[in-house]
């Protein structure tokens, strides 16, 4: 039997690894949305020192637990045991390793277990929050100001964005990302690392409004990184024009108070802000014809219709 639950428990952790190397499941850190510092959700060692006694007999008690570990938050730090797959209905660590919560004394701790049973609760991420279902109703996990685990009812998670957990988020590139004019874009999908911080953490309503940001985002970026060639400049107006209108669609009456927002973020620094200038200086002149649809400036779809 233990020879049996053994290749079980391999063939868990290769699936895991193959679903990763096929790119069948996307694998990234779960960020705490309230500190801009950054605080991930972490697997934990089996044991740890900080352990109660009780918590301690309380997880030995609990049946097929020899695997699972006890989830923490912690400093995030890009290791392997802050990397999680987001599927439908699940969240598991990059071990094969399921997200639930247990209920102990009134209160919901998350661990991660090899196998569900009865007094494991599965843990999904749902409307950026993780979420669990216990006798019936819907709870979110969220931490306090001392970064402990504590459940709120779900209208309640859905009424604050304090609730929510980022799902590979870049991290803070700190003063590394003032040098030079591109800064850092770590995941290299064309957005600086510190301007995809700022979207997600201020845009906390409309999907939408958050992909009209990153589409201006990134065209600024190719203006940032070009500022210096005239010809490359005025190129890309056109695309700088058609993310502008398109931001000025999905958000109306807020995106002139948004973009100022993020032209601010982005030249960050007085290299920056001269390259700024310098690019500004290229488009003096330059036409531009304004569309009468502004959604079908958007490289995504708007309102349900296919750009």
């Amino acid at each position: 039997m233990r020879k049996r639950h053994l290749s079980i428990v391999g063939f868990v952790a290769c699936v895991a690894t193959l679903s990763l190397l096929t790119g069948t499941a996307q694998a990234g850190s779960l960020e705490w949305g309230v500190q801009e510092q950054g605080v991930c959700l972490q697997e934990g060692s089996k044991e740890r020192d900080q352990w109660s006694q009780n918590i301690k007999k309380k997880l030995n008690w609990l049946p097929y637990f020899s695997g699972g570990r006890l989830a923490h938050s912690h400093s995030c730090d890009q290791s392997r045991i802050q990397d999680w797959e987001v599927g439908e209905g699940e969240v598991v660590s990059v071990e094969g390793r399921a997200l639930n919560v247990f209920r102990w004394r009134k209160q919901f701790y998350p661990v991660t277990s090899e196998r569900r049973f009865g007094i494991l609760y599965p843990v999904e991420y749902l409307q950026q929050r993780l979420s669990f279902q216990f006798r019936g109703s819907r709870y979110c996990l969220i931490l306090n100001k001392n970064k402990r685990f504590r459940s709120l009812a779900w209208e309640q998670c859905l009424q604050s964005v304090e609730t929510r957990w980022f799902f590979d988020l870049p991290p803070d590139p700190g003063e590394d990302g003032l040098i030079g004019l591109a800064g850092i874009d770590s995941n290299q999908d064309g957005v600086r690392d510190d301007i995809e911080r700022f979207i997600e953490r201020v845009l906390t309503d409309s999907e939408q409004e958050r992909k009209a940001a990153r589409q201006l985002a990134k065209v600024s970026q190719k203006k940032l990184e070009n500022a210096y060639d005239r010809e490359k400049i005025i190129e890309l107006s056109d695309e700088s024009g058609a993310a502008v209108l398109c931001l000025l669609h999905v958000m109306d009456g807020n995106s002139t108070a948004f973009r100022h927002k993020m032209r601010a973020k982005i030249y960050n620094t007085l290299e920056r802000i001269k390259a700024w200038n310098k690019m500004n200086s290229h488009l003096s002149g330059v036409p531009y014809t304004l569309p009468e649809d502004f959604a079908s400036q958007c490289n995504f779809s708007v309102n349900g219709s296919t750009e």
